[in-house]
Formats: structure tokens, sequence, C-alpha cells
């Protein structure tokens, strides 16, 4: 999710060079759209990627908390030894205070934020284990202009695909903490290092 947070700094720059508009008191929704095809794990999959990233836009934090994958803090606190994670300033600061500031770049500068939950691009198994790459964009439109960012998440369910965490395919941590609990040629093949 930190492309959302680059994404928005972005779309804020960009805004503050448009002329204000009227603001309403109107919440504009956010608009989701996928590309469900496939097995019926990657519908599952896309299902609760959809929910998580919805949970993120209206600052649903412990739903976000629920759907990331846990070995992130787990990492974590193996490269921060001692230093204490306090949770709910983490709430605040990485899903709440961005949640607030999407909503107020909606409400004030007529912006309609599209998440599209697009193909999978990767995919590996080990044992009960399912893991998937699959690509995910976030669309702002102004008007007639629009802003868009891609990005990748990394997919895991330890349960044969019924329940899914998230975290995102980031070049310096994802095969850090995947390693943590998958061999080394199960993470090399989804992250395509062969």
């Amino acid at each position: 999710m930190k492309n959302i947070f680059l994404f928005i700094l972005t779309i804020k720059l960009f805004v503050s060079c448009q002329q204000p508009n009227n603001s309403h008191d109107v919440e504009k929704k956010p608009i989701l759209v996928d590309t469900i095809d496939k097995s019926n794990d990657e519908e599952k999959m896309k299902l609760q990627l959809r929910e998580y990233i919805d949970a993120y836009y209206t600052g649903d934090a412990d739903k976000v908390l629920d759907y990331i994958y846990p070995d992130v803090f787990e990492y974590f606190k193996m490269q921060n030894p001692g230093e204490i994670i306090d949770i709910e300033e983490a709430k605040k600061k990485l899903i709440i205070e961005p949640s607030r500031m999407m909503k107020k770049l909606s409400s004030e500068k007529q912006i309609t934020f599209e998440f599209k939950v697009g193909e999978v691009i990767s995919s590996a198994n080990y044992n009960e284990n399912k893991l998937f790459v699959v690509v995910t964009y976030v669309n702002a439109i102004i008007g007639k202009k629009e802003k868009s960012i891609r990005g990748e998440v990394i997919a895991v369910s330890n349960d044969s695909g019924l329940n899914w965490k998230f975290l995102e395919n980031d070049p310096e941590l994802a095969e850090g903490i995947l390693k943590m609990k998958f061999p080394l040629e199960v993470t090399n093949s989804l992250l395509n290092k062969n």
C-alpha cells in the first residue's frame, strides 16, 4: 500500500494546481473493478482483496489489519529488535489519515477514485499454501483527466484458498518476508527470480 501513499501525494499536488471546486457534503464511494476469471481460489482471493482495499479506503483499520499477512509484523520485529510497535499510532498514520485525505480530496476537489483488481501474474503452491501475485490499479479521475498507478500485491492463503492475507510486492521486503515461511525455490518462482 506504499504506492497508495505516493499516489495520494501526487494527486494532492495535481489537484492543488486546479481551481477549487464547490465542495459537496456527499461522500463519493470508490469504484471497485476487477477481472475475476479462472479458478474458484482466484475468485475468493479477489473478493477478499476487494474487501481489503475497500476497508483501506473507508478507514476500517481493524479490517485492514485482519487482511495484512501476519509475517509482515514478524519481519518488522526481526528487523527492528527491541522496538515496540504502537498499533493505535500505526493505524492512525498508515490507514486512517490516508483514508481521510482521500475522502477529503474526493469531496473538495471532485475526485473519483477507482480501484481495480487486475490479473494474477504469478502463482505458486506449497503444501496447503497458495500464493498469487496480482496486479492492482488506483485511478484518480478529475473531470476529464485521469491519473493512474499500478502496483502488485502478494496474496497468501495458508488454508488451501479459503482465507487470504496480503502484502505489497515490495522488492526490498517481500522476498525476506516470504522466506520466513516458504522455501527459496517457492519464493523465487512466485517472484519470478528463476
